[in-house]
């Protein structure tokens, strides 16, 4: 701890643990005033709680148990969440109902999360309920018309608590009520699907599968991309023949442009393994079914090896049956070309319905990357562009290194430790411990680092989503073996630790269209549901500061300040973004490691512990702490 100017005649200095509080989370720049904005969030804070293994609710034990909260620019609450034990009380509670309960939750409170028409409704999409917790994933619809990755991801308690908030809403739609005709297509369904079938066919020759139009709306905000607002209608196309032809299409219903399309084939215990023989044959002969014998060939053998690891990795470590958690078969075809002049394949790919793989990538990381996609796909849903494809494609990087270096196969040398790929005819394809020696980049500041695009393309890596998920790979890699890296020391906690880790952030906290914060605020989240204590919490904030999806802040303490509704460590006090912690106790409470705390001079006649390595100074005046 640095000081500088501070008198302290008594101190407690105990060992470092983190706090989980909205300290620094909030932005630090002015949100225009919005009274039903204020009014709600006064109001969902004092309903902030503490509950009791019963089920019962009592008063907090001290004020400064604050709620780690995130506001974007324009004053919209974006995720919000209660220290361990604590619990939002909603209003209206469901009993035996969480999805009710939930949509109630941001019905009472949609101010708040900048939702402003009537029109706005949002609607149960997916819920998975644990032992301790309840998660409900609901999705934003605007007069009845889905609005495509707008979602909210609520987390409740056993007694129906809100334990966690995460929101990625459309704002645009607020505007269209002036409209009343805004979401009647000029395009019909069946003129939409004429279009993509015209466009597919123009992609290549292969049968292929529409599904049903389905009006939608999309806003490219709520992807983190730039352009109008636009009713469309999404069309999916399923090729079993040419699997670069499934795409996600969104026509535009008013004008019949392509508004976006996003890919739907990811590239990179009921098995059913079939083999091309190095031809274009789709899906190939089945040649080695569940329970048969081997039958001599090397790729076929090891893709039914090593789907029955990855199958098991996942039902040991998580508990789910198969890649959809209800014992999907799991099908795959080796040896495969797509063309007779890409013979043999250096590719593989989740389809969609199933994997398949080139000559010699039938390989455990391989093969454990390809089922984790289908994982995602059935669970966060991950849009396979920009940050969120970035994510889904570092997932699955993970757990194609946890099944390599948790079975017996392959070659699991310390120089190849967290090479992925490393045992494929061309050698590796990504290095998680050093993405920089493939160009890929290590932090989010890096210099090799993708910018998004509004035009996803197999050309550009759909926005860099194999490059980019290098960030969330060395992530991975400082948080299972531990290194020192961009100025942090971070401990390793090993694979099973870590996989518990993303798995709950996957399945159960992040939404489809997740960037680089809602990962860490997810992570964040995952950490206390999964049980992890405070030094392991510290652990990982460190390991998000090295990689630069969390960053350091001034946090400030002023006792002068009558009253502000959110103490947050905000230097100056704003209805919506917060103010000034009350007491030192709290500014250490709400401190992450190398965060700076500005004290206001005055006397603080308290014991204070600090809980984090923090640079600690006055400002205006000397600052006297203690009796």
């Amino acid at each position: 701890m640095k000081t500088s100017n501070i008198r302290s005649t008594r101190r407690l200095l105990r060992p470092f643990v983190v706090a989980i509080s909205l300290a620094g989370l909030v932005s630090q720049l002015a949100a225009q005033s919005n009274p039903d904005r204020e009014i709600e969030l006064d109001r969902v804070l004092s309903t902030l709680l503490r509950y009791t293994e019963d089920g019962k609710t009592e008063p907090l034990r001290g004020d400064e148990e604050v709620p780690r909260l995130r506001v974007s620019l324009n004053g919209v609450v974006r995720h919000l969440a209660a220290s361990p034990g604590l619990a939002f009380k909603p209003s209206r509670v469901v009993d035996g109902d969480p999805e009710e309960t939930a949509r109630f939750f941001i019905q009472d409170n949609r101010s708040l999360l900048g939702i402003v028409s009537g029109n706005v409704v949002m609607q149960p999409l997916l819920t998975r309920s644990m032992p301790t917790r309840t998660h409900v994933r609901l999705q934003q619809t605007y007069s009845g018309v889905p609005v495509f990755a707008g979602q909210s991801s609520v987390q409740l308690n056993n007694a129906f608590g809100v334990e966690f908030l995460s929101a990625d809403l459309s704002l645009e739609v607020n505007g269209l009520d002036a409209d009343p005709t805004w979401t009647t297509p000029d395009i019909s369904a069946e003129q939409a699907a004429v279009m993509v079938s015209a466009a597919t066919k123009e992609l290549g020759d292969a049968a292929f599968e529409m599904s049903t139009p389905t009006l939608m709306i999309f806003d490219p905000a709520v992807l983190d991309e730039t352009g109008p607002v636009r009713l469309v209608w999404e069309i999916r196309v399923q090729s079993e023949e040419d699997a670069e032809l499934n795409w996600r299409w969104f026509i535009d219903a008013k004008s019949g442009e392509v508004a976006q399309r996003y890919p739907m084939t990811h590239s990179a215990l009921n098995r059913q393994v079939s083999d091309s023989s190095n031809t274009t044959a789709w899906p190939g002969t089945l040649v080695r079914a569940e329970g048969d014998p081997a039958t001599g060939t090397g790729d076929v053998d090891s893709m039914y090896l090593f789907l029955g690891q990855t199958y098991n990795f996942f039902n040991n470590n998580h508990n789910i049956d198969s890649f959809n958690g209800l014992g999907a078969a799991l099908l795959g075809t080796v040896r495969y070309c797509p063309s007779i002049t890409n013979c043999p394949w250096g590719n593989a790919q989740w389809t969609g319905t199933r994997m398949r793989f080139g000559n010699g990538y039938a390989t455990d990381d391989v093969t454990a990357h390809e089922f984790t996609h289908a994982v995602t796909e059935f669970s966060s849903g991950l849009v396979y562009a920009n940050v969120s494809g970035a994510i889904n494609e570092s997932l699955s990087d993970i757990w194609g290194e946890f099944v390599d270096l948790s079975n017996a196969s392959g070659n699991d040398a310390a120089g190849v430790r967290w090479d992925m790929g490393e045992d494929l005819p061309g050698g590796r394809l990504r290095n998680m411990q050093d993405p920089t020696v493939a160009n890929d980049p290590d932090r989010l500041g890096s210099s090799l680092y993708v910018p998004s695009t509004n035009d996803p393309k197999t050309s550009n890596d759909f926005g860099g989503v194999h490059s980019n998920s290098g960030v969330n790979n060395k992530l991975c890699y400082l948080l299972v073996d531990g290194d020192t890296f961009n100025g942090q020391v971070v401990t390793g906690m090993g694979i099973a630790a870590v996989a518990d880790l993303y798995f709950e952030a996957n399945v159960n906290l992040l939404t489809s269209g997740a960037n680089w914060t809602d990962l860490f605020e997810a992570l964040r989240q995952a950490a206390v549901n999964i049980g992890w204590n405070a030094a392991q919490r510290n652990n990982l904030y460190r390991a998000c500061r090295a990689v630069e999806i969390a960053s350091p802040e001034n946090i400030y303490v002023n006792n002068g300040i009558a009253f502000c509704l959110i103490k947050n460590g905000r230097k100056d006090c704003n209805f919506i973004l917060g103010g000034p912690y009350k007491t030192v106790s709290q500014g250490a409470g709400g401190a992450h490691p190398g965060d700076r705390l500005y004290i206001r001079g005055g006397s603080y006649s308290e014991a204070v512990t600090f809980k984090e390595i923090t640079t600690v100074r006055a400002y205006d005046g000397t600052a006297y702490i203690g009796n």
